[in-house]
């Protein structure tokens, strides 16, 4: 009886112990924003270039921003954004690695204005988003694999001529225009099922954020309803929880802004 109340305890602290490990490597509730990330994200080349995105695109290799915080004096919403994208020498990830899926959690958008202050707009912990061909002709999408994981956020997959793009189900109204000084996008991402594979696949995200005419506006193909904010640096998802981000800070303002989540 001795013995088996033994090995009945070790089983015990073994499966505490592997709960334990299971339930912090979910857990996304320590991560926080690298300073690094902050004042490199919009500044830096990307990690790895999208696949299928045509090089006289702006953002194919880089950040680029388009109208910053100069919103169109008769526009008056936003929508917080991002894309996953596969790495154009591993264009497939949907097929060669189909065990390995990307988890989404808490799209989050920020307004900054004059007196200092920060003021949350959009907060998603399920994003909303179709699978767009990767060049985005013809604006041509259709439904995604969205599954909600346990723990908030969806997980989806993309590749094979179709990245994933994310985004909140409604737009916000943007309060006091006049004195906006910055937006700050940002969401959490990781790879689910890479330890299935010797080398997990290469997705990479970006995040943006668009101003609309408002909130009803169809979209058009010559940008005359919306068009972006600006649109940050593509990084690689790894297994391990971390932020992606886009601002519409210089690189001397982002070095003295402390921003939300730091």
């Amino acid at each position: 009886m001795k013995k088996l109340a033994l090995i009945v305890f070790v089983f015990h602290i073994f499966s505490c112990t592997t709960n334990n490990e299971a339930i912090k490597r979910s857990d996304d509730s320590a991560i926080r924003l690298n300073r690094y990330d902050l004042e490199n994200d919009m500044f830096l080349p990307h990690e790895g270039i999208p696949a299928g995105v045509p090089e006289y695109y702006g953002w194919q290799k880089g950040p680029a921003s388009t109208y910053g915080i100069n919103i169109p004096s008769d526009w008056n919403a936003i929508l917080a954004w991002g894309q996953v994208y596969a790495d154009k020498d591993l264009p497939n990830p949907n097929k060669d690695f189909p065990l390995v899926s990307v988890h989404i959690k808490d799209l989050q958008l920020f307004i900054y204005y004059d007196d200092g202050s920060w003021k949350m707009v959009q907060n998603i912990r399920d994003p909303d988003g179709h699978l767009y061909v990767e060049g985005f002709e013809d604006n041509e999408n259709k439904p995604a694999a969205i599954k909600k994981e346990i723990g908030g956020g969806i997980s989806i997959q993309a590749g094979s001529g179709y990245n994933f793009h994310f985004y909140p189900d409604k737009r916000n109204i943007i309060a006091n225009k006049e004195n906006i000084k910055g937006v700050f996008v940002v969401c959490k991402a990781r790879l689910l099922g890479a330890e299935n594979y010797d080398q997990p696949p290469k997705y990479l995200i970006c995040i943006g954020g668009d101003y609309w005419r408002n909130l009803n506006a169809r979209w058009k193909d010559d940008f005359s309803n919306n068009n972006d904010i600006a649109i940050g640096r593509f990084k690689y998802v790894t297994p391990e929880w971390q932020y992606f981000t886009m601002h519409t800070f210089s690189e001397e303002e982002v070095k003295s802004i402390v921003f939300p989540l730091e």
